[in-house]
């Protein structure tokens, strides 16, 4: 069994309240990198995706408003997710 760390980021919601989430993976879309993120310790298949800003010192995670950018960048994430079972 590989050994792969598992990166954790906390987000904060617009209310402040912080919520943990595991890194699931990185996808490329159109040149942008997406992030795809599963909230730690829910029962539900919950993933968020995020686009990743890249900074000088820090990056960011800026929210997906657009829903072909969503679509999209999900059905890449579940193609990988086929192709790694194979």
């Amino acid at each position: 069994m590989e050994n792969e760390e598992v990166m954790m980021v906390e987000l904060m919601d617009e209310e402040g309240n912080a919520t943990l989430f595991e890194h699931i993976t990185t996808v490329m879309y159109r040149e942008d990198e997406y992030v795809i993120l599963a909230p730690v310790g829910e029962e539900e298949d919950i993933s968020v995706i995020l686009k990743l800003i890249p900074g000088e010192e820090e990056d960011e995670l800026e929210a997906v408003e657009d829903d072909d950018i969503l679509e999209a960048v999900y059905k890449l994430y579940v193609e990988q997710m086929e192709n790694t079972e194979d």
